[in-house]
């Protein structure tokens, strides 16, 4: 036994020596990708920040030309009064004048004319009015979208956003169902980075739990004791592959693409002693995906919304 204790002696110190250089080289490989994935976030939130700066643009321009329609209905109903009260004194005049010598039928043939100029200034005023309508629907859901984006940034930072999302019920009057992300409005979220971030732990306890054996003698345990010090594990095994150790490279490559769905997924794969390991860091996994889950669906419904026609906003909730 001491013979053997000192070879698992021996074998540890190597190991740790070749872990220090292989740790070494993940932390620069891990820092290099750590500043791209900074820079390209940098440039998406320019990027952002310039399509937002347009949508303003367009919305300022959309409000210029409502109030310039605004203004041409106005002065369109004032004209149609002043034509109806011309007509209305002038059909007088003539019935007054032409009493005694005219036929109720010239009359009549006088003033069809006037009547039918009338009704048809009367339909283009009532499209006027319709058009101008529409244009502030648009005008409100675009506000709407704006509010959605900045309700999302908020829940991008990990923090509570019950300030936006209540700005974002108050602008969609009930248009788009935002309850599913109520839960979790003062506590907030995790980040995918932040989920990133935990995970490395979080999967050596995943391992140390799938392969704890239940009982053993003291070399059995004596191994344990050493794999717990040593932590290496693989990350790239076969797809079907079912150990502990495969389903965590797994879930893994899910949360590099943003994917908390399928890490979920691949962790109800584990073992029970495993899962027990893990169901901190599970549940605030679940509590990401079902926020990411609820602005899916918002968007979709926004996005419905935006294609209906905009007099029937009723049509889109359906």
């Amino acid at each position: 036994m001491s013979g053997k204790v000192a070879d698992l002696e021996t074998r540890v110190n190597a190991e740790l020596d070749t872990l220090r250089k292989n740790v070494s080289q993940e932390i620069d490989t891990r820092l290099a990708a750590a500043t791209d994935a900074s820079e390209a976030a940098r440039s998406g939130t320019q990027r952002v920040g310039r399509e937002l700066a347009g949508i303003r643009t367009e919305n300022a321009e959309l409000g210029a030309r409502f109030d310039a329609l605004k203004a041409e209905s106005d002065r369109a109903t004032a004209a149609l009064r002043t034509t109806a009260d011309e007509l209305a004194r002038l059909k007088t005049e003539l019935d007054a004048r032409l009493a005694a010598f005219a036929k109720p039928e010239d009359v009549a043939s006088a003033v069809t004319p006037l009547e039918g100029k009338l009704a048809a200034l009367r339909e283009d005023v009532q499209g006027v009015v319709k058009s101008e309508e529409g244009r502030k629907a648009t005008a409100g859901r675009i506000v709407l979208s704006l509010e959605l984006a900045s309700l999302k940034r908020a829940i991008d930072r990990g923090k509570g956003y019950a300030a936006e999302l209540a700005q974002t019920r108050k602008l969609s009057d009930g248009s788009i169902d935002l309850a599913p992300l109520e839960r979790f409005a003062d506590t907030g979220v995790p980040t995918p980075a932040g989920l990133r971030q935990e995970f490395r732990p979080v999967a050596f306890k995943i391992i140390d739990a799938a392969q704890a054996p239940a009982e053993g003698g003291i070399v059995e345990r004596l191994l344990a004791g050493a794999k717990s010090v040593v932590r290496v594990r693989k990350v790239s095994h076969d797809a079907d592959e079912k150990t502990a150790e495969a389903v965590v490279a797994r879930m893994e490559q899910a949360l590099n693409e943003d994917r908390p769905g399928d890490v979920l997924q691949e962790a109800r794969t584990l073992p029970q002693p495993a899962q027990d390991a893990a169901k901190d860091y599970l549940a605030k996994v679940e509590a990401r995906f079902a926020v990411d889950r609820a602005l899916a669906e918002v968007e979709a419904q926004l996005k419905a919304s935006l294609g209906s026609p905009a007099g029937d906003p009723g049509k889109a909730r359906e």
